[in-house]
């Protein structure tokens, strides 16, 4: 948005201007947020009322955005770094490596049997993610949800 508003004038022989911002008491002009330059006259990316997209930081001296880590994706702050995605930008893009694994078979509160004939008991119910090395070393991770019509806890 383009705003009008009247230059405070300052110096000693109040030739400098100062047009969206104050004027300090050390006689500098400190630029509202939104705006930079010596004189606060430029608009930073995103605008005046949103810059750098609200996800970043304008620096004073150059007009550009200095953006958090996960918006670095353009120059103003408004899309994610390159392997993040998500309304926040807060999801990480990974692209798993192709393994073959062996199949897993799931059944009751947490046993598993592979078609090796490894077996794997764990003591709760859950949501069971498996996967597997070159060396059989695995990681498990499990997530227990309330069941909807019963005080238990059941498998989502």
């Amino acid at each position: 948005q383009d705003l009008t508003r009247f230059p405070v004038w300052y110096g000693e022989q109040c030739d400098q201007q100062c047009r969206f911002g104050v004027v300090n008491s050390a006689g500098s002009c400190v630029c509202d947020k939104g705006y930079w330059d010596s004189d606060c006259s430029g608009t930073c990316p995103g605008g005046a009322l949103n810059p750098c997209s609200g996800h970043g930081i304008c620096q004073v001296s150059t007009g550009l955005c200095l953006c958090e880590p996960d918006w670095q994706g353009d120059s103003i702050c408004s899309s994610c770094t390159a392997g993040k995605s998500g309304a926040d930008c807060s999801i990480a893009d990974v692209e798993l490596p192709v393994v073959n694994l062996p199949i897993w078979v799931i059944f009751g509160e947490g046993h598993f049997t592979n078609l090796n004939g490894r077996a794997f008991d764990f003591s709760s119910q859950g949501t069971f993610v498996l996967s597997a090395s070159s060396t059989d070393k695995f990681i498990v991770r499990s997530r227990q949800v309330k069941c909807v019509w019963s005080t238990r806890s059941c498998a989502d």
